[in-house]
């Protein structure tokens, strides 16, 4: 009987908690705040997010661009996870038997000729740098160039055959998600304010 009246007792607490920081918040809750003042001139909040505007665009596509990135391999790793526990293998494992494999079929020569690998090509002036494709050079970077081929190879064609969703999307204008979020805010403290017990 107690317990039901403690948790609303919590719950009133919480809500009245939040909105008291809604109501002291230092954050401009409009456009036309004082943020500032210099010889009682004002400094606007507008003013501020105009002068923020571009940096807080590019602080919000880093921050996609990393969890794209960082997806992209989460997703690579789990496909390689999966084709793994199917030979009963670790991912490290795997990957070395498939390319060794791969190689030891269609021979070293044909795959860096296949994918162009056998040549490098900076230039120095006119001149061209080549690589040795010899056998004695099976830890040269060409053959590690392959590999890193031949397992993105291996990913495209498993991405192929596998349904992949991704629920991440581009940012939208940040200063508006900072307008929306601050009117959301307000209007949780109002609804509060103007509940009646």
């Amino acid at each position: 009987m107690r317990r039901p009246y403690i948790i609303q007792m919590m719950a009133f607490v919480i809500v009245a908690g939040a909105c008291y920081s809604c109501s002291t918040s230092k954050y401009p809750k409009s456009e036309e705040e004082i943020v500032a003042s210099i010889d009682n001139q004002p400094i606007y909040a507008n003013e501020l997010n105009a002068a923020i505007k571009q940096e807080l665009q590019n602080e919000v596509n880093f921050v996609y661009e990393a969890k794209k990135s960082a997806l992209k391999q989460l997703i690579d790793s789990k496909l390689i996870q999966g084709e793994a526990q199917k030979n009963k293998m670790t991912n490290q494992e795997f990957l070395e038997h498939y390319t060794s494999n791969k190689i030891s079929t269609l021979g070293l020569d044909s795959l860096l000729r296949q994918y162009k690998i056998a040549t490098l090509f900076p230039q120095r002036g006119e001149e061209m740098l080549t690589v040795s494709t010899s056998p004695s050079s099976a830890n040269s970077p060409s053959i590690g160039r392959l590999k890193g081929v031949i397992v993105n190879e291996l990913l495209e064609s498993l991405k192929q055959k596998k349904t992949i969703r991704v629920y991440i999307y581009p940012p939208k204008n940040p200063l508006r998600a900072i307008h929306l979020l601050s009117e959301e805010t307000s209007m949780a403290c109002y609804r509060y304010n103007n509940l009646r017990f």
